[in-house]
């Protein structure tokens, strides 16, 4: 079906408008802004899923004790592949938006972890205290 006429111009300056205003200033602001709330959702998640986040827990101690090198994305498979619930009964789900947050969250409570954990970017560890 055919553009109505007049329109593609309208796009067209929108299009320009947005770029000669700093969009990719705001980009990056929106860019940290989604990893604060990834943060903030991934502690949510740890407070609603405390028996995976044991489990996680747990299992990052024995990998620290034995000084394997391990992904927070495996975690999140083992996880993945157990019965854990969470707060409200509902089947354990991980979201891998969160990966990288948990990850970080993980290091902060098993700190032997930080040499070990594989990491692929420090977007998070600005939002870790």
């Amino acid at each position: 079906m055919p553009a109505r006429e007049g329109t593609a111009p309208a796009m067209v300056a929108a299009v320009a408008e947005a770029k000669g205003e700093g969009f990719g200033a705001t980009s990056s602001q929106m860019i940290a802004d989604r990893r604060r709330r990834f943060m903030r959702e991934a502690e949510e998640w740890v407070s609603e899923n405390e028996g995976a986040w044991s489990y996680m827990v747990r299992t990052a101690r024995v990998y620290a004790s034995q000084g394997r090198r391990f992904g927070m994305q495996e975690l999140a498979e083992q996880v993945r592949r157990r019965d854990f619930t969470d707060s409200h009964g509902r089947t354990t789900k991980v979201n891998n938006n969160h990966v990288a947050a948990l990850a970080r969250l993980l290091m902060a409570e098993v700190p032997a972890c930080r040499q070990l954990i594989e990491r692929r970017t420090g977007a998070y560890d600005s939002l870790i205290g």
